[in-house]
């Protein structure tokens, strides 16, 4: 009996191949290399992430040619094409602009190894072979050619060979090859356990491999007209995608299992365990002898010629830095959307992205305590590392299954963490446990919080209806503004009632709540750090601004124009990092002039 999950593949894959123009597995291979770039296509939408530097910096491709886009290609012709539901589209180096050189829906394109014959599918046309010039600009269009297909079947994989010969293998009905250009054809699926192939693939020595759904890895014979499995390793597999080396080595990723590796011979294939078993989606060998993995399920992977294992690599909107923090030894570590967890050893020179124990979430955070001790939420998972992110342990907390609101880093090492639904605010105390916070006349564990903001004197607690300010006497429970209103914006020393009637900072020096300037007030702050004299507090605001707020004038003052700011971390009384939308960002002169760092990653 099929399991529910493959059940629920197959039912998927006759859907698609009924219904949209979706037709060759090799659409879903999402990682590409050219000489220019590598690419990684990623769905829902096939948003294009690309690299011009050999995978070290990443930038989301934008703008792409609008309608709905069925896949990324690229060949030995020059450039990288889209296919669209409005064509199909060129872009013929870095990415910046694109050209449609086919005006139909086309849903896939196709180059034999040596980059002279071409295939492509035109939504609703039916199969086209390309003339000479294939589809590049100035390319005579009347000599592309229509196949009579052998059979009125979708088109589920097609591939042509160096010689011309082309392979089509139709829906539910099996592979068929044409040695003359597509007017005959003959039955090609002789030894073939199952119908379904999901892609072909002809290799640099010559050799056509088929992957199939469910029955494994499958090798041409042209001597039998024949098809051999390549290894019973493989065999029951689901193969989603294929790559070789210029030595003849090939990868194979798989649905369930993950990676299989041959020798160049093409034989002696074994399962690579230090790959997870997600689906691999994209596998592409670079001419520097590194190969790179694309799981969808886990991220992206570079392996280096010189190395043993998979080293992973941020591609996903590396540019926006949610967090950052400064470890008392001097290492560097930033939060990147999509990404996870990164390490600079060198004041942010290069950087290592952290092996951390979950997938990288919209909600994952992390902070360093005082020791060195580093911290890693996502969900209601929380991690401790002692060895600075080589290794992680997790915490079983009072807290249970409840989701982590909020996981804080103090300028003095205090690590501070808030559970959502009413699990209450822990600290970290000097033996590394986690403590209830206790304040006067509050119900700690139903106390629902927001936020933390550390000022010289005082720590504040905003929680959903009152205030937590610890003060030399420990904690005590407040309320603020009328009685019965809800503080639901109760972040950066900005207080935003229900109604919005007031928004106020707190000024540490005097202990009130000072009036917030008109110009910043509807301004909904992120973050607030304060240096150790007191006299400024810098204010992260969502809407595209920092704000700096001068306690002696009582005025905000505006930096950062064009870009949102995420996390501030003071260093000291001169030194700054900002976490931005727009990357990292460094400052010494207390944030008056900035300075972007570049991440770059070993």
């Amino acid at each position: 009996m099929l399991r529910w999950n493959t059940w629920m593949y197959s039912f998927s894959l006759l859907f698609l191949l009924m219904f949209v123009p979706v037709t060759q597995t090799m659409a879903a291979n999402q990682l590409h290399y050219t000489p220019s770039h590598l690419i990684v296509a990623e769905g829902p939408g096939l948003q294009l992430f690309a690299s011009y530097d050999g995978g070290g910096q990443w930038q989301q491709v934008e703008p792409l040619p609008e309608g709905i886009r069925y896949g990324v290609f690229t060949g030995p012709p020059t450039g990288v094409w889209l296919a669209t539901h409005n064509g199909l589209f060129w872009s013929p180096e870095h990415l910046w602009s694109w050209q449609r050189v086919w005006a139909d829906p086309v849903a896939w394109i196709t180059w034999s190894p040596n980059g002279e014959h071409c295939l492509f599918k035109v939504w609703g046309g039916g199969v086209l072979r390309a003339g000479p010039g294939g589809l590049l600009p100035g390319a005579d269009r009347d000599l592309h050619r229509r196949l009579t297909l052998p059979l009125a079947r979708p088109v589920q994989t097609a591939t042509i060979t160096d010689d011309g010969t082309i392979y089509i293998g139709l829906f539910d009905v099996g592979l068929f090859m044409s040695d003359d250009g597509g007017d005959t054809w003959s039955s090609a699926d002789t030894g073939l356990p199952t119908r379904q192939v999901l892609e072909l693939r002809q290799s640099p020595q010559g050799q056509l491999y088929a992957g199939t759904f469910g029955a494994g890895l499958w090798r041409w014979e042209p001597t039998d007209l024949a098809w051999q499995l390549v290894d019973e390793t493989l065999a029951g597999t689901i193969i989603t995608a294929m790559a070789f080396d210029g030595q003849g080595a090939m990868m194979v990723g798989t649905q369930e299992q993950g990676l299989y590796v041959s020798q160049p011979s093409g034989r002696d294939w074994r399962r690579d365990e230090s790959v997870s078993a997600a689906a691999v989606l994209g596998i592409t060998a670079v001419p520097d002898g590194s190969w790179w993995l694309y799981q969808p399920e886990v991220g992206l992977f570079v392996h280096d010629p010189n190395q043993l294992s998979w080293n992973p690599r941020p591609f996903r909107f590396t540019n926006r830095v949610q967090q950052v923090a400064v470890a008392p030894d001097d290492r560097w570590y930033i939060n990147i959307a999509g990404a996870g967890l990164a390490v600079s050893f060198n004041e942010g020179q290069s950087w290592r992205l952290l092996n951390v124990p979950v997938p990288w979430q919209e909600d994952s955070k992390f902070a360093v305590a005082q020791d060195g001790i580093l911290f890693f939420a996502s969900g209601s998972e929380l991690w401790r590392s002692v060895d600075g992110g080589d290794s992680w342990h997790r915490e079983e907390g009072p807290w249970g299954d409840v989701p982590v609101a909020f996981l804080q880093q103090g300028p003095q090492g205090d690590v501070y963490l808030a559970m959502n639904e009413r699990g209450g605010l822990y600290y970290l105390d000097e033996q590394a446990h986690w403590q209830l916070v206790a304040a006067k006349g509050s119900v700690p564990h139903s106390y629902w919080v927001h936020h933390v903001h550390f000022f010289p004197e005082r720590t504040v607690a905003y929680g959903a209806y009152d205030i937590l300010v610890e003060g030399p006497e420990g904690w005590t429970h407040t309320h603020f503004g009328q009685s019965g209103r809800r503080v639901f914006q109760t972040t950066a020393g900005e207080l935003a009632t229900e109604r919005m009637l007031s928004s106020f900072v707190y000024n540490p020096a005097d202990e009130r709540w000072l009036p917030v300037d008109p110009i910043a007030a509807s301004r909904r702050f992120t973050t607030v750090h304060s240096f150790d004299d007191g006299e400024h507090v810098g204010v992260g605001g969502p809407a595209g601004f920092a704000w700096w707020w001068d306690t002696d004038e009582l005025h905000w003052s505006k930096v950062f124009e064009a870009m949102v700011v995420l996390d501030l971390f003071v260093m000291d009384e001169q030194r700054l990092l900002a976490g931005t939308t727009q990357g990292l960002w460094y400052s010494l002169d207390r944030g008056r002039s900035w300075s972007q760092i570049p991440l770059l990653f070993q």
